[in-house]
């Protein structure tokens, strides 16, 4: 299993969610910076792209759970939260703030 799939998964344990058809792996964009970002964009049909960019650093940094540095871990968790609210948000039909963004991130 993929770690940031475990990680989604825990997220869903912890609020009691099911993301069922929902895989973070199935947004994620790797890239060459060392960072968390999470990009939202509308469609002119009103549906939400979205995707979740980690940098190819972290990810090779997650290769053992147990054995990733905690800044590393920390900014994954980061990323996951955010697109963990979004997918809820956006399945629930409800919008969602960078605001509420950045304090559940600070929750988890």
């Amino acid at each position: 299993m993929h770690p940031l799939f475990k990680i989604q998964k825990e997220f869903e344990a912890l609020y009691g969610i099911d993301l069922a058809g929902f895989h973070v792996t199935d947004f994620l964009l790797e890239e060459d910076k060392t960072e968390e970002r999470l990009i939202l964009r509308e469609e002119a049909n009103g549906d939400l792209s979205i995707a979740l960019c980690l940098g190819k650093d972290l990810l090779r940094g997650l290769k053992r759970l147990r054995q990733t540095p905690l800044e590393t871990f920390c900014t994954v968790i980061e990323g996951v939260s955010h697109w963990f609210l979004v997918i809820c948000r956006a399945a629930d039909g409800r919008p969602v703030s960078q605001l509420e963004l950045e304090l559940q991130a600070e929750v988890d």
